[in-house]
C-alpha cells in the first residue's frame, strides 16, 4: 500500500454513478502562498510530493538564501558579482538576450527547486515558440552559468541544466573561402581613392591586407601605436560596440607587435598628412567627430563604401575578409613559420591548421614574392583606373564617418 502521508485523497460520485478519484498536493510556495495540484494518478501525486519533501530538507539544511531565492535573484547576483565585472559588453549583450528569452518562463521559480524535468520543459517550450535550435542550446547555456553561480554559492544542491541535453543542429558544412585576389584587393583600394573619394577607405584596406587586424583591433588605433620611422604598430586594444575601448585585445589579454611593410607606411603616412586629426592621441580611423567608430559607424562604412569598392573590384568581401587574405598572403610567401603567423595575428596554431589546410596544399611548392606582387598589383591597379579623383568632402578627407 502506497504511504499517503501529505496526499489527499478525493472521490467524487458523478451522475452517472461513477466515480471519480484524484490526489491532491499541498504545500506553501517561496512566497508564503497556498499552493495546491490535482493528480488524477497516485504515482504523479507520490512523485510530486516526495519532490516537495526533498526540497523542503534541502532548505532546511542550506543557507536562508535557499527558502526565497528565485531564478530571477540568483540570475541578478550572477549578473553583479560576475558577468559586469568580468565580461566584456558585447558577451554581456549576449548573455542579456539569452537570459531574457527564458525569464518568462522560469524567473518565479523558486531556484532550488528546479529539476531537470523543468529545464527539459523548458527546452521544448522555446521551441514551439520558434526559437531555432542554436538560440535555445544558447539560452540553456546562460542558464547553466547562472545555476553554476549559485552551486558555488551553496544556493542549489545542483546544476540542473548539467543532465540536459541540447538540441541536436547540424553540424556546419567546411566552405571554401572566396577569398579575393591581391589584384582585386589592389583594384578595389584603387576605386576606393580615385572614384568614391574614399581614402580612408584605401588605407584600410591596406592595412588590413597587410597586417591582418581585426575590424576590432584597427577600430581601436591611435596614431601612438604606430610607429612608421621603426615600420611597426601595437595592438594593446579593440573597440567595443558603442565605441569605447577595451584594453587587452581579444586574445586573453596578449599584447602583440606587427611589423608592417615600407608600402603601408606611406600609405598611412599619406593618410596621416590627410586625416584632420593626425595627433598622438587621435584614432587613426574616426568618426566625423575625431571619436572611435561605433558598431553602427562601422557598419554605415561597409555597406556605403568597403562593399562598393570590392563590387567594382569584380570581388565580394567584408572587412574581416582582409585577414584571411594577410593569413593567405604569409602562407604563399613561405618566410614565416605557423607558430610565427599564429602570434603575429592573435591566434592560436590550431584555428590556422584547421582554417587554412587549403592553402597550405596549394602552396606547398610555389611561393611568392609578397613585395613584388604588392607592386605588380598596384601598379595594374593604378594604370586600370581613370584618374578622375572628386573632390574632397568637409574635414578634408571625403569620407567622414558620420
Amino acid at each position: 500500500m502506497s504511504d499517503m502521508h501529505g496526499i489527499e485523497k478525493r472521490r467524487r460520485v458523478r451522475k452517472d454513478g461513477t466515480v471519480r478519484v484524484t490526489y491532491r498536493v499541498r504545500w506553501v510556495d517561496a512566497g508564503g502562498e497556498r499552493r495546491a495540484k490535482t493528480f488524477t494518478d497516485l504515482a504523479r501525486a507520490t512523485e510530486m510530493r516526495d519532490r516537495l519533501d526533498t526540497l523542503a530538507v534541502s532548505i532546511a539544511a542550506g543557507p536562508p538564501a535557499r527558502a526565497t531565492m528565485t531564478v530571477t535573484d540568483l540570475r541578478d547576483r550572477w549578473w553583479n558579482e560576475h558577468v559586469q565585472v568580468a565580461l566584456a559588453p558585447r558577451t554581456i549583450t549576449n548573455y542579456d538576450l539569452g537570459w531574457r528569452r527564458t525569464e518568462p518562463h522560469i524567473g518565479r521559480q523558486l531556484a532550488a527547486s528546479v529539476t531537470r524535468r523543468t529545464i527539459k520543459e523548458l527546452r521544448e517550450t522555446l521551441r514551439h515558440e520558434g526559437l531555432g535550435r542554436g538560440s535555445v542550446n544558447y539560452a540553456l547555456s546562460v542558464l547553466h552559468a547562472i545555476f553554476a553561480h549559485g552551486l558555488e554559492d551553496d544556493v542549489v544542491d545542483f546544476n540542473p541544466v548539467a543532465g540536459v541535453r541540447r538540441l541536436p543542429t547540424r553540424p556546419r558544412r567546411p566552405q571554401a573561402r572566396n577569398i579575393p585576389s591581391l589584384a582585386a584587393v589592389e583594384r578595389a583600394r584603387a576605386h576606393a581613392t580615385h572614384q568614391l573619394g574614399a581614402p580612408m577607405t584605401a588605407t584600410i584596406i591596406a592595412l588590413g591586407v597587410l597586417t591582418g587586424l581585426r575590424p576590432s583591433e584597427w577600430r581601436a588605433l591611435h596614431w601612438y601605436d604606430i610607429d612608421l620611422d621603426a615600420r611597426y604598430l601595437c595592438v594593446d586594444k579593440v573597440a567595443e560596440p558603442d565605441g569605447s575601448l577595451r584594453p587587452g585585445g581579444k586574445t586573453a589579454g596578449a599584447e602583440r607587435t606587427v611589423r608592417i611593410l615600407p608600402e603601408l607606411c606611406e600609405d598611412l603616412a599619406a593618410w596621416r598628412a590627410m586625416t584632420p586629426y593626425p595627433g598622438a592621441l587621435d584614432p587613426v580611423f574616426p568618426r566625423a567627430d575625431g571619436t572611435t567608430m561605433r558598431d553602427e559607424d562601422y557598419r554605415r562604412w561597409a555597406t556605403r563604401k568597403f562593399r562598393p569598392a570590392f563590387a567594382a573590384a569584380g570581388a565580394s568581401a567584408s572587412p574581416y575578409t582582409l585577414r584571411h587574405i594577410a593569413i593567405s598572403l604569409l602562407i604563399q610567401e613561405g618566410r614565416a613559420s605557423l607558430i610565427d603567423i599564429a602570434v603575429r595575428h592573435g591566434t592560436s596554431i590550431e584555428m590556422i591548421s584547421r582554417h587554412y589546410a587549403h592553402v597550405f596544399a596549394a602552396y606547398d611548392s610555389t611561393r611568392i614574392d609578397l613585395c613584388e606582387e604588392l607592386a605588380q598589383a598596384r601598379a595594374l591597379a593604378a594604370a586600370m583606373e581613370p584618374a578622375n579623383t572628386p573632390s574632397q568632402g568637409r574635414c578634408g578627407h571625403g569620407e567622414p564617418v558620420e
